[in-house]
């Protein structure tokens, strides 16, 4: 008896598995996405004609920075934020971050409505 009721359970199993259609190339897959980086998404926002600001010093700018930015030091965009432009989107940067996050709420508190902190200059690479 027991052997006839393995026989009847597997023959089942089997043939359950049998009629399981096989995955076709045609079949949709999700593919989770990966989030952009803040320098992937720092340079479309340039691409797009953001403005690129590095709040370091003047020496750190010298000493070389990104193509395309402008230097406004931190202790200076009080005065600086006239040379920009308040309708386009700017893209801030420093050496870790720290200056271009308090950089980014001087520029929100200002008015500006899009500005996006890419945190330390090497985020972009």
């Amino acid at each position: 008896m027991k052997t006839i009721f393995t026989i009847i359970l597997v023959s089942l199993f089997a043939s359950c598995e049998a009629q399981t259609p096989p995955k076709k190339s045609g079949d949709k897959v999700t593919v989770e996405k990966k989030a952009a980086s803040p320098g992937e998404k720092a340079k479309a926002m340039v691409k797009a004609g953001a403005i690129l600001l590095d709040v370091r010093t003047p020496g750190e700018f010298q000493s070389g920075s990104l193509p395309g930015a402008i230097n406004i030091p931190v202790q200076n965009l009080t005065e600086g934020m006239a040379k920009l432009d308040k309708s386009k989107d700017i893209v801030v940067f420093c050496a870790s971050g720290a200056r271009s996050g308090r950089a980014k709420g001087m520029l929100e508190k200002a008015g500006f409505k899009m500005v996006f902190n890419m945190g330390g200059k090497s985020a972009w690479e």
